[in-house]
This record gives C-alpha cells, sequence and structure tokens, in this order.
C-alpha cells in the first residue's frame, strides 16, 4: 500500500468556518466532520475532504472502512453538486471542487487499494472527465462576467456585486488549478506513456497549509506522485502552487519545498499576451475529441511546449531547492 506520499501525523487545518480541528489516524473528530456534514456547500465539500484524508491515513490493513470513508466522500461531493446547473449564486466555487474531486474518485480507489500508481484506463477516464469539469468552470466563469456586466451597466446592489466578482475570482483560481492538473495528467499519460507519474488535488490539510504562518506559506492544491522505476514505491515528488498571474499580492511566499507555478507569464507561448486557463482546458478537450482536424498537430504542439514550461518552472525550483 502507498504511505509515503501521506505519511506523518495530520495536524489541525486552518479552514475558514473554524469547525474541523485534529484528524489524527482513522478516528477523526466524529462530531466536528458530522457538522459539517450537515451544513451547507462549502461545509459538505470540505467534509468529503476530511472523509478522504481519513482515509488515506488509515493503516494498510482497514481497506473495508477505506472504501467506507471514501464512499462517505462521495456522498458529500454529490449532494454538493446536486442539480448544480442551478446552483445558488456564491457557491459555484464549491460546487466546482466537488466535481473536481469525483473526476478524480477512480484515482482515490485505487491509490487506496494498490501500491503502484493508476494504470491507463483510469489515468484516462479521470483525464477525460476533468475536462469536462473545466469546461463547467469556463461556463460558470463567463455566465457571472455576462451578469456582472449587465448590473454594472445599470443600477446595482453594491454588496450583490462584490459577492459575484469575489466568487468569481474564486472560480478563477478553481480554473488556474484544473488546467495545471490537467497539463500533468497529460504529460503521464501521452508523454511518458507508463504508470511512473501521477498528478492529484493535495489533501485537506495540506491545501490549507498547515504549519502556515505568517512569514511562509505550506499550502499547495496539487501533488505529483512519481514511481520511476514502477516497483510500487510511489513518493510525493511536486507540490505545485498554482496562480493565475504574477500580480497576486504575495502575503507570505510558499515554502522552499513547494514550486509556485503562476499561469501567467509562466506558461504562455511566443505572441500570446495573455493566456487565460480555459485555452488549456479548450486545447485538451480539442486533442482528444478532434485527431482528425488539420489544426490537431498545432493544437498538440501548443500543449506539448506548454507541459515543458511547467515541468520547467516545478524542476527548476526543485532544483534550487535541492541545491540551496
Amino acid at each position: 500500500m502507498m504511505r509515503t506520499p501521506f505519511s506523518g501525523e495530520i495536524e489541525s487545518p486552518i479552514v475558514n468556518f473554524q469547525c474541523l480541528h485534529a484528524m489524527r489516524g482513522a478516528a477523526g473528530d466524529e462530531k466536528l466532520i458530522s457538522r459539517l456534514e450537515r451544513g451547507g456547500i462549502q461545509e459538505k465539500c470540505e467534509a468529503g475532504e476530511a472523509r478522504l484524508e481519513q482515509a488515506f491515513a488509515l493503516p494498510d490493513s482497514f481497506d473495508d472502512k477505506r472504501l467506507e470513508l471514501l464512499s462517505s466522500a462521495e456522498a458529500n461531493w454529490q449532494n454538493c453538486i446536486m442539480n448544480y446547473d442551478t446552483i445558488r449564486a456564491g457557491h459555484e466555487s464549491s460546487a466546482g471542487k466537488s466535481l473536481t474531486h469525483l473526476a478524480y474518485l477512480q484515482t482515490y480507489q485505487w491509490l487506496l487499494l494498490n501500491k503502484t500508481l493508476p494504470p491507463e484506463y483510469i489515468a484516462k477516464k479521470t483525464y477525460k472527465d476533468l475536462i469536462g469539469v473545466g469546461e463547467w468552470h469556463s461556463y460558470k466563469h463567463r455566465e457571472m462576467s455576462s451578469e456582472l456586466k449587465s448590473l454594472e451597466e445599470s443600477e446595482y446592489n453594491t454588496q450583490k456585486v462584490n459577492g459575484i466578482k469575489s466568487e468569481r475570482s474564486r472560480l478563477a483560481g478553481n480554473m488556474t488549478e484544473i488546467s495545471l492538473k490537467l497539463l500533468l495528467k497529460r504529460f503521464g499519460i501521452y508523454e511518458l506513456k507508463d504508470r511512473s507519474w501521477c498528478a492529484i488535488p493535495s489533501l485537506l490539510t495540506e491545501n490549507h497549509g498547515q504549519g502556515s504562518t505568517a512569514s511562509v506559506n505550506r499550502r499547495w492544491g496539487i501533488s505529483v506522485l512519481t514511481d520511476p522505476d514502477e516497483l510500487g514505491e510511489p513518493e510525493l515528488t511536486y507540490k505545485v502552487q498554482s496562480k493565475t498571474s504574477d500580480t497576486w499580492e504575495q502575503k507570505s511566499p510558499p515554502d522552499d519545498n513547494i514550486a509556485l507555478v503562476c499561469l501567467n507569464p509562466d506558461l504562455r507561448l511566443e505572441g500570446e499576451s495573455k493566456l487565460p486557463a480555459s485555452t488549456i482546458i479548450h486545447e485538451c478537450k480539442f486533442e482528444v475529441n478532434e485527431p482528425d482536424n488539420p489544426n490537431y498537430l498545432s493544437v498538440k504542439q501548443r500543449l506539448e511546449k506548454r507541459s515543458q514550461l511547467l515541468l520547467e518552472t516545478i524542476d527548476r525550483q526543485k532544483i534550487l531547492r535541492d541545491t540551496g
């Protein structure tokens, strides 16, 4: 059973509603997690993430309990996105995170029950499902932008506009992270073509930056597991934190063990003044669905170049860390 990427004691994550305290081993704080499961969309999403982390924290001999916890996580995420096309405004980003986890469900199950990284058929299904999740985010982002434009052209409620802008910003952050996950998964499927590489969402405590301080940010959103010799001994090789651009306000720099990737400018190609995350999502979909299209080769080459830029970015930071 793969334990290395998730080994160690799980400390208290810092979450915005401050309900989830210590999740230690398989037990966790059932009362607090149950409160989250009875809460709203955001709380249910994070309750699912808490159940997933509990599953990964269990010893090797608890496969049935692992599956039970994964099933509980799935139920929470499903509850988040029931009728998501009419989801109440203000919760799009939490619904989107739940959709992302559901796209990874088979990958999670494989990692919980096997020592090796997932086989090709699971990797490809997760990849295609994640493209669909990216498209949903892109659609919702356009919808919210259109609503904002209409409100700003008329008399509007400032509080409502600010709320939509905040949620749209969170949705854009989700899209950026999805675009990087797609490039990292694509690299494993189409370029390495083996079972030595797997990019997955980070766990709850990792994403909330356990151990962060005012001067160091220890949170990351993407974990890249590698097993170069396919010996069933995967390791957490890259911790990736994503940003839409390098103009964000840096309150605290990432920990030295975390690679920071800014969509703009890190993955822009020559001649591109701006790179929306939706462009990468569209290119990935095009490559999968349009192999006979005359533009297929040029899209494939752009994706390969973007993947190379991404790998150079995270490798450069890893080299600096290892030799620093």
